[in-house]
């Protein structure tokens, strides 16, 4: 049986490449943030939080009347591993493991089900979806790592570091579905990724 899943939704950053803020985009006929939280939430996430920083009075408009927890990132131009940090610090005292998601990585609840259930199952210190070949997103975390989360730093390669070092402890969710690699950081990215999505 899973147990207490923290999801930290990261949606902080300026969009400069989209040029146009990418937790608004259209997805399936609602906003893109909005989309994550309730995917997140049907995969079986208990705790959802959407850390906010560039524009976050008008996004958080989208997103009040949800489930999520919102917390503002002052920092966010420091860089995603600030708004980590930020997310990590206000995590339930219930949580048994700790998923990281940015808003511009669209996921549909199955996965996130999926995923959960295989982390759970598996007892590892890490779960990442792969396809055996190439490794996805969402990343989830025993709540054992939570000081090492704490830890990360962008000098030292932000998360890249700490899977590195429980290597050995991973446990790779094999998806035929190519969805666990979308990334939207462009107009052409995400136009992409809508078509991929259907």
């Amino acid at each position: 049986m899973s147990g207490f899943v923290t999801a930290i939704l990261l949606s902080a950053g300026k969009s400069t490449r989209m040029g146009y803020p990418k937790a608004l985009l259209d997805w399936q006929g609602i906003p893109l943030i909005r989309y994550q939280v309730e995917n997140l939430i049907k995969g079986g996430v208990s705790q959802v939080i959407v850390v906010l920083g560039h524009d976050h009075k008008e996004i958080s408009k989208y997103v009040t009347d949800s489930q999520a927890e919102l917390i503002i990132n002052e920092r966010y131009d420091k860089g995603k591993i600030t708004s980590i940090h930020k997310g990590i610090s206000v995590v339930s005292d219930e949580s048994s493991d700790i998923m990281i998601l940015s808003v511009d990585q669209p996921r549909d609840y199955k996965i996130i089900r999926d995923l959960i259930k295989s982390h759970s199952a598996s007892k590892s210190l890490i779960s990442i979806p792969s396809n055996g070949v190439k490794s996805g997103h969402p990343i989830m975390f025993s709540v054992v790592l939570k000081g090492k989360l704490f830890e990360i730093s962008e000098s030292n390669k932000g998360l890249k570091a700490l899977i590195d070092e429980y290597r050995a402890k991973i446990n790779y969710v094999n998806f035929k579905n190519k969805t666990i690699f979308l990334d939207m950081n462009t107009d052409e990215e995400y136009k992409l990724a809508k078509k991929i999505f259907r």
